[in-house]
């Protein structure tokens, strides 16, 4: 009996199939669900046909566009549109087959991939805001491999960024109702896409968390590039990152014992963030804990003035029992490397962990490297390009020290850090000379990334509809050049500014 009824369903929803779907497509999801509302609606409440056909509307019910699935001849959509005219006359026992032949097919289904990882979103509202809406995400792995599928039906998606906000191509904050790894990188509950719209390489912010990670900064943002789609949308090439929170893969701090993520922040007071301005004037948003009583804040204070007394004793003896030195030394010469523009004036951090001051993590790079637009009327681009008679007017950005203000001006003035950094500069230099041109080390960065990722970059101007040409901030080097030109451009910067740091730097 079974094998009949089994038989008799498999003809009944192949005829559907033909006559439903006249050019071998099945109907869109929309249509299903139209089909089981309408035939729920004329079933009898609280007998075994509703309870089947409402199991059935929970199963063919999809958190993803349709657009996101594999929809061929033998895909879960293609299987779908055989509920689209037959479920009205089905009897219970073939509908009963059809639910339980439902949850194998929906097991199967699969998402549509390619060369790199996606990450499709699908919002609630459909829009993404700087208020964080509901959504789902999938992080689907690239082709070529067995599919890895991470879903969260309910995630939160917001704009982020100030200034990278505004432009077209949006960045996003994601947030997760667990921890959860992505892509082989360290579990958190939130994450970053960086759209690196600012940067036409779109490998600045890759190359630098790269070469932190290598040089062995603490905390550093693991990174992968991944296409992104919003809505049906297909936006192109984005960096996923982990965002610089706390967290056990994170910066690894404890709130509760006192300790604290701080950013640098000499113009920017970040909304919903606490401040504090120390003794020597450094200005700092407390990015953790969120939460801020009288007593931390005192606690933070009388902690950030024994760190300063320390430091301004220029006596590595004292200042390195409240100052993890190595992570300075590490953080000071990356930054002066790669020369951010808010390098020193936001998105700089530092934390205090066991009462101890670390430099640390880096973030933020789109605008550093040498893009950067000269023609900006602040006094941070005349400095940061060499021009109106600032720095050495010499009118290239690869020369000139950018980081040596604050806590780093007073580091300086003691002869044994100044010593130390010198030796560490030279024992990153192969590294850093990597990342330009080939070494002992292998292929140089700038190639390998390309190689990688550089079919993808020129498809988000040639395909996805991103302008090469475009200014999409007033704050980015505005130069005109074909996409190859300006991976040269990048490379003969890192070149000539690892040259000026290596002659000029430690005079």
């Amino acid at each position: 009996m079974k094998l009949y009824l089994s038989l008799l369903l498999f003809a009944v929803l192949s005829i559907s199939l033909l006559s439903c779907s006249p050019s071998g497509t099945p109907p869109v999801m929309g249509d299903v669900s139209d089909v089981l509302e309408t035939a729920l609606e004329s079933t009898p409440a609280e007998s075994e046909r509703y309870e089947l056909i409402r199991e059935l509307m929970g199963i063919t019910s999809l958190p993803q566009k349709r657009t996101y699935y594999v929809d061929d001849a033998g895909s879960f959509l293609y299987f779908c549109g055989d509920i689209y005219e037959n479920l009205t006359n089905m009897a219970t026992d073939e509908l009963r087959y059809l639910v339980a032949d439902a949850k194998t097919q929906r097991s199967r289904l699969t998402y549509k991939t390619g060369d790199l990882p996606r990450v499709y979103i699908t919002t609630e509202e459909g829009s993404v805001t700087d208020e964080y809406t509901g959504a789902a995400v999938a992080v689907v792995s690239g082709s070529g491999e067995t599919q890895r599928v991470f879903e969260d039906d309910n995630a939160l998606i917001k704009i982020r960024g100030n200034s990278t906000s505004v432009a077209p191509k949006k960045p996003y904050n994601i947030r997760f109702g667990e921890s959860v790894s992505l892509l082989g990188m360290d579990k958190g509950k939130r994450w970053v896409l960086l759209a690196n719209a600012f940067d036409k390489t779109q490998l600045r912010n890759k190359l630098a968390l790269d070469l932190a990670a290598r040089i062995g900064i603490s905390y550093t943002s693991q990174s992968e590039y991944v296409d992104v789609w919003v809505d049906g949308v297909d936006c192109g090439l984005y960096l996923l990152c982990e965002p610089v929170t706390d967290g056990k893969h994170r910066v690894n701090i404890d709130t509760e014992k006192g300790d604290f993520l701080l950013e640098l922040s000499l113009t920017r007071r970040e909304s919903g963030y606490n401040f504090i301005e120390t003794s020597l004037g450094v200005p700092l948003n407390i990015s953790k804990p969120e939460s801020m009583t009288e007593s931390l804040y005192e606690l933070l204070a009388e902690r950030l003035d024994e760190i300063e007394a320390a430091i301004s004793t220029h006596d590595m003896d004292i200042y390195g029992d409240y100052i993890d030195v190595d992570s300075f030394i590490d953080f000071y010469l990356f930054m002066e490397y790669v020369k951010d523009v808010d390098g020193y004036f936001a998105s700089t951090y530092f934390y205090i962990k066991n009462g101890k001051l670390y430099a640390g993590p880096p973030w933020d790079f789109d605008l550093s490297m040498g893009n950067v637009n000269p023609k900006v009327a602040e006094i941070k681009y005349y400095a940061y390009c060499n021009i109106m008679h600032f720095g050495d007017n010499s009118h290239d950005s690869t020369h000139g020290v950018w980081m040596r203000e604050g806590w780093f001006a007073a580091l300086w003035e003691d002869d044994d850090f100044k010593a130390a950094a010198e030796r560490r500069w030279h024992e990153l230099l192969p590294i850093i000379e990597n990342l330009y041109e080939d070494n002992v080390l292998g292929e140089n960065r700038i190639d390998c990334l390309v190689k990688a990722y550089g079919d993808a970059i020129a498809a988000d101007y040639d395909e996805i509809g991103w302008d090469l040409y475009a200014e999409y901030s007033p704050y980015e080097n505005p130069d005109d050049y074909p996409l190859d030109e300006h991976y040269e451009i990048l490379r003969g910067w890192l070149k000539k500014r690892a040259v000026w740091l290596t002659e000029e730097l430690f005079k």
